[in-house]
């Protein structure tokens, strides 16, 4: 896990933003490439999922159940346990919980030598089912 370089970036980040010390030119290139981010997601996916083989398996269906209405739902219990009200934040976590599952599986099933073709199965799935 540690071998994973956006983690090391997001430890390096948050320890320079807990110290105070800004850097606005970084900061301002990092916005400027986070908004090239998710149009070259999105092309990426679009590449990846093989949109011929998108036959409904039964483990692939079964994962993209579980993500895209379970997941909701036991977000919504442990919401309604903890807070009184469900107010915008509880409701946003619903609908995050649920969301299609992205890139993120397709580059770490990639990088640890899995199933990739199952991952952008999954991708294609839950897309389809959100």
């Amino acid at each position: 896990m540690l071998g994973i370089a956006p983690i090391w970036a997001f430890i390096a980040g948050a320890l320079l933003h807990m110290s105070g010390v800004v850097f606005e030119p970084p900061i301002h290139a990092g916005r400027m490439i986070g908004q090239a981010t998710v149009p070259v997601m999105m092309f990426v996916l679009g590449l990846s999922i093989p949109w011929r083989d998108l036959q409904p398996r039964a483990p692939i269906l079964g994962v993209a159940a579980v993500k895209t209405a379970l997941m909701p739902l036991a977000v919504a219990g442990v919401a309604s346990v903890i807070y009184a009200h469900n107010t915008e934040p509880q409701h946003a976590a619903m609908i995050e919980a649920g969301m299609p599952t992205m890139m993120s599986a397709l580059i770490l099933s990639d990088r640890f030598h899995l199933d990739t073709d199952a991952a952008a199965l999954l991708i294609g799935w839950t897309t389809v089912l959100y």
